[in-house]
């Protein structure tokens, strides 16, 4: 008999947020031993505190998945890896109006002012931070 003492099995997924590194970055109890690679995208989510009950059949449906964001794995580690976000604000443009600086009644000077002019102006893509990630809660592949 051999007295080599055999790890318990963990499943790989979900793994466990194990740090938050700023509202863009937390780290995640998985790494390059569990297969993690540069660029593999995740989901990260919370868990309800209870567990949903089907009001209809009386079922335990488990814990509902409060999503936290996606991101992707910018680094990785033997044993764990960093994830950025990947959420985005959609790039846009908005026209604004500027109006003549004065205020003018009669109809004969209005006519005569400069008209109101257009103005775009753009707004880049933007990226946007996880939404209140915390310490435990999970990540899976997506």
């Amino acid at each position: 008999m051999s007295n080599t003492k055999k790890e318990p099995s963990i499943p790989i997924f979900p793994a466990t947020v194990v740090e938050i590194e700023d509202e863009y970055r937390l780290a995640i109890n998985r790494g390059a031993k569990h297969g993690i690679k540069l660029g593999q995208r995740f989901s990260i989510y919370g868990t309800s505190d209870n567990d949903i009950i089907d009001p209809e059949t009386g079922e335990n449906l488990g814990k509902l998945e409060i999503f936290r964001g996606s991101g992707k794995v910018v680094n990785v580690q033997e044993t764990m890896s960093t994830i950025e976000s990947t959420e985005k604000k959609a790039a846009r443009k908005e026209i604004i109006h500027e109006k003549s600086p004065f205020f003018v009644t009669s109809p004969i000077i209005q006519s005569t002012l400069k008209t109101p002019s257009k103005k775009i102006v753009e707004f880049p893509e933007e990226q946007l931070p996880f939404n209140y990630a915390q310490v435990l809660d999970k990540a899976k592949p997506i």
